[in-house]
């Protein structure tokens, strides 16, 4: 493969020095009107997250996934939610299986989703995911759910009902049991970033149940673990270009557009959304995403400039290699410890 030419310094080649630093004490995250105070890494959640100082409110947007997986098959399991409106799933995987059925990506069985518009002040996440926490909520909009997460000392439980779908699990929270937290600023954006935490290889057990069929899941095989990205490819976002997507209930209306520019492969989401007010007139929110077009090539070249091994790129949710159709790629790889 020739090697893709580049628009950043690469720091394998010392054309950049890292500059991050890891936290190992708490730290406040922003100051007070909204300004990124500690870009960086830790071990734990150290950092002290206010939502109230994220601005603008609009554009915060909060989520957890879960993963597990016994080989065989793997369930999904989030709550997502972008302040302009959100989701809970809990998706059900056959990995061996990747036949392709005609609503849902390769290899899924089913995958119960609610739906809600307007999630700025409700449905709320806890500010830290490794600690002691409980949260529960009853999602009302297109489709109900109940997402219930209680994180102990040494274990965490979730609970997902949907329909005909009701899955719980039980995980060990080990000793000593580290994640990856990064809080990543933007150049130019005091007020912008982007924090996640990562808590893998958690031993897991429990059921996820789909009408009259049972799937059980052992801590003899079984994990919890976030260890894999997933990407919109090139063609899915060419294919958005110049589409009008619109969702409404009785109390909130939302319409997005999306052009793609060939020019600079990014693809423009325009979001316009309308909440009816109490008094019977409407208010109205905008935000604008941006999502880049990043060829196979691209990405595996990123990965190896960032001291990652054994890259391999497949069709959504298969082992296969993919298709020149395909709306998403799984992207794996492992990087060295030394």
């Amino acid at each position: 493969m020739s090697e893709i030419p580049r628009t950043y310094p690469s720091w394998l080649k010392g054309e950049f020095k890292s500059v991050q630093k890891e936290y190992t004490e708490p730290t406040k995250l922003l100051a007070d009107d909204g300004t990124l105070l500690s870009p960086g890494w830790a071990r734990h959640m150290v950092f002290d997250y206010d939502r109230t100082k994220s601005t603008p409110t609009m554009r915060r947007k909060e989520w957890d996934f879960y993963q597990i997986s016994d080989g065989r098959y793997m369930i999904q399991i989030s709550f997502a939610n972008i302040s302009i409106g959100g989701y809970a799933s809990a998706a059900l995987v056959d990995l061996r299986n990747p036949k392709k059925n005609k609503k849902l990506a390769a290899g899924t069985i089913t995958a119960p989703t609610a739906l809600f518009l307007g999630g700025k002040d409700k449905y709320v996440l806890p500010p830290k995911g490794d600690v002691p926490n409980h949260v529960k909520l009853e999602i009302k909009g297109i489709g109900k759910a109940t997402f219930d997460v209680l994180t102990e000392e040494h274990k965490r439980t979730i609970y997902f009902k949907s329909g005909n779908v009701e899955c719980h699990f039980e995980m060990d929270i080990p000793d000593g049991l580290e994640n990856i937290t990064t809080v990543l600023p933007f150049k130019d954006h005091p007020k912008s970033y982007f924090m996640t935490t990562k808590q893998n290889c958690m031993p897991c057990s429990g059921t996820y149940k789909w009408g009259d069929k049972v799937y059980k899941f052992s801590k003899d095989d079984t994990f919890c673990c976030l260890d894999w990205g997933r990407v919109n490819t090139p063609y899915k976002l060419r294919r958005m270009d110049g589409q009008l997507y619109t969702d409404e209930t009785e109390e909130s209306y939302c319409v997005w557009r999306t052009f793609f520019s060939e020019k600079t492969s990014i693809c423009t989401y325009q979001v316009d959304l309308f909440q009816l007010r109490a008094d019977g007139t409407w208010d109205r929110d905008y935000e604008e995403h941006r999502e880049r077009a990043w060829s196979a090539e691209e990405l595996t070249a990123f990965l190896t400039d960032a001291g990652f091994e054994a890259i391999k790129i497949t069709g959504d949710l298969t082992a296969r290699a993919p298709k020149d159709t395909e709306d998403r790629w799984i992207v794996r790889c492992r990087r060295p410890l030394n």
